[in-house]
């Protein structure tokens, strides 16, 4: 019996843990700085600093893919970049706060930046606001000219969709700050991947089926949770 006290006492300090990391989100395209979502709440770039050592990656001023692995039924995205890797405020939306839904694969295949910016260095920061707090990913790129080919490996999983929404959440975290530092890339149309979201019935569900899935995972993760705390009381009374 005090065997398997020990192993189940083991097993709920490794859920406990595990939980923080349990959902947030992962940059595929372009690579982020690194990938470690234990770290994702650390603005701006979830605890990774960008170095001249890095690997740049291009990034086609004209529009170009941004793909990412979502762990949240339904959560914020801001998308923005900057010059420089000096990780200042002076960070610019490049489009409007996307709403997402579902799980999995998400795709912006279709991401500008200011034309000017070709022939220079900078960063790309993605902001999410979920459920479970705000995380930060960056990734450190070389702005260049045209447009980017078409990504196939970028695609929304079945099941995710995406629209353009406000989130007052997003309006004051770091990075997004409402000073005259943090500028607006020009308003564009929705990138494919956005738009379609938004229009098809057929392959996306609606909000209003999106939001009761991230209740009901919500939900069970707090019933496993008080089911493993409570059973664990009861051995150590035993």
């Amino acid at each position: 019996m005090a065997s398997f006290k020990l192993v189940w006492l083991f097993c709920l300090h490794f859920t406990l843990l595990e939980r923080p990391a349990s959902a947030h989100f992962i940059v595929n395209t372009p690579p982020p700085l690194g990938n470690n979502i234990n770290n994702e709440d650390i603005a701006p770039c979830g605890g990774f600093t960008p170095s001249g050592s890095d690997t740049l990656t291009a990034f086609h001023v004209g529009g170009d893919a941004i793909d990412l692995t979502t762990l949240h039924a339904q959560s914020y995205f801001d998308f923005l970049g900057m010059l420089g890797d000096s990780l200042s405020s002076n960070w610019t939306f490049l489009i409007p706060t996307v709403e997402q839904y579902g799980l999995n694969g998400f795709c912006e295949p279709s991401v500008e930046v200011p034309a000017s910016w070709a022939g220079s260095n900078g960063l790309l920061q993605i902001i999410q606001d979920s459920e479970d707090g705000v995380h930060y990913q960056c990734m450190h790129v070389n702005f260049v000219a045209s447009v980017g080919s078409p990504n196939s490996a970028c695609t929304n999983s079945s099941g995710v969709s995406a629209q353009f929404a406000t989130d007052p959440n997003l309006a004051t975290v770091d990075g997004q700050t409402t000073t005259a530092a943090a500028t607006s890339a020009v308003p564009k149309t929705p990138s494919s991947a956005t738009s379609s979201a938004q229009t098809s019935a057929s392959t996306s569900p609606s909000k209003s089926a999106a939001v009761p899935t991230a209740m009901f995972e919500t939900f069970w993760n707090w019933v496993l949770l008080i089911g493993f705390i409570v059973i664990s009381i009861a051995l150590l009374a035993s």
